[in-house]
């Protein structure tokens, strides 16, 4: 729960942030080239693989392994990013975006609570398992057997967003 909070309070700080021009405008809005909007399948494959290997694999739930406060710092620092892209955005066309803010955002927040899990299991097991007595090994193998739990959700938020995003993309160009 806090986790979101975190999300979307960074999110909404970036927004301020964007609005009160605070950011310069070195964002820029991808081109139609960026993407394959002729083809919504492809499209939709193609948003919901690199949100779900890169931004939460890679980025939110390995990168706990470095330190388990690094997926909290990047999701902090993505969903600030994503209030300064969105700052600007006509209040018609955001509240559009809004489904894919709150399903994308809480799959990230999914992804950042398995890699903190993940980087405590390494740094402190006794921390994460309280009162079972396991090995570090022991406990980086359970925590990734949960985050496998954690990843059915992530996977299946991912997939709604990458939808409804891909509808959004098409539509846009």
């Amino acid at each position: 729960m806090m986790v979101s909070w975190l999300f979307f309070g960074a999110l909404l700080v970036g927004a301020f942030f964007g609005q009160a021009q605070i950011v310069w405008d070195v964002f820029k809005w991808p081109s139609k080239t960026a993407f394959p909007t002729n083809n919504l399948p492809l499209l939709v494959l193609w948003i919901f693989l690199f949100n779900l290997l890169w931004s939460s694999l890679v980025l939110l739930t390995l990168s706990g392994f470095v330190f388990f406060a690094v997926p909290l710092v990047i999701m902090t620092y993505r969903a600030w990013l994503w209030g300064v892209l969105l700052a600007n955005l006509p209040i018609s066309l955001f509240w559009v975006v809004i489904p894919v803010l709150v399903v994308e955002g809480e799959a990230y927040v999914l992804s950042c609570v398995a890699g903190v899990n993940l980087g405590l299991a390494l740094l402190r097991p006794n921390m994460i398992f309280k009162e079972e007595g396991i090995s570090r090994l022991q406990a980086v193998k359970r925590a990734f057997k949960e985050c496998a739990y954690f990843y059915i959700f992530v996977a299946v938020l991912l997939l709604a967003a990458a939808i409804i995003e891909a509808l959004l993309l098409g539509t846009a160009f």
